[in-house]
């Protein structure tokens, strides 16, 4: 593999990584990214910054996000990245 496809590699992983995150957010409904947004910004990232009912919201949109299917996507990403760095021991 040339030197600088090897040292884009992690930066591809990277990529491909972010883009699955942005494709999954974006298939959330634009009033749910806004509230998600705006709950997370109102928390400052302490849930006890939220009521009651603004922290059951908050549970309710994250499960729309559904972050197991999130995390698959991201993995192979992961995973594929990993093959095309076999054999490179001790670089």
């Amino acid at each position: 593999m040339p030197r600088l496809l090897r040292r884009a590699a992690p930066w591809l992983v990277v990529y491909e990584m972010g883009r699955a995150a942005k494709d999954h957010w974006d298939h959330l409904d634009p009033r749910d990214r806004n509230r998600l947004a705006e709950l997370v910004r109102r928390s400052k990232g302490r849930p006890q910054n939220l009521s009651r009912s603004e922290r059951d919201e908050f549970r309710q949109l994250v499960r729309r996000l559904e972050l197991l299917r999130l995390g698959g996507a991201i993995g192979g990403a992961a995973i594929a990245g990993r093959r095309g760095r076999r054999g490179r021991r001790g670089h």
